[in-house]
């Protein structure tokens, strides 16, 4: 008995060191991203399957950016299109919540999403004109 007490307690502390409790709705776990040109820092986010994430999104570039939570079927739609679908509109996910929020140079901008729609939310990308072609774009690794 001692010996799982103490197990659990070094699980516990290696998790907290690692900051890899997942976010909930009521505390969301906080992700800083640089939107620069033209990339994404980090270019790869881990995300545990069903958690939420606030995005704290800093633009420290000279352009506008987006930051669109998404996958490959929808960026390929989006740009086969030539761009014109989603701007207007603004993506939608899950219950209606909107997925993407537009940064202009200097400013920060928030996104809180739930990944609970893993086939839904796999990418993150800017797909303003010509950014996501330039590599404006990265990866959620999702855990289940």
């Amino acid at each position: 008995m001692k010996r799982t007490i103490t197990l659990v307690a070094a699980l516990a502390i290696l998790l907290a060191a690692c900051g890899a409790e997942p976010g909930t709705v009521d505390s969301p776990r906080r992700v800083e991203v640089s939107a620069a040109e033209m990339a994404f820092d980090p270019s790869s986010i881990d995300i545990t399957d069903g958690e939420t994430v606030e995005f704290v999104i800093t633009n420290s570039g000279a352009l506008t950016h987006e930051f669109v939570v998404t996958n490959q079927e929808e960026i390929d739609e989006h740009l086969e299109a030539g761009h014109e679908e989603g701007h207007d509109e603004g993506e939608e996910g899950h219950e209606g919540a909107p997925l993407e929020v537009e940064i202009e140079p200097g400013e920060t901008g928030t996104l809180v999403v739930t990944f609970d729609d893993p086939d839904h939310m796999a990418r993150f990308a800017c797909l303003i004109e010509g950014h996501y072609e330039a590599g404006m774009h990265g990866d959620f690794d999702l855990s289940g």
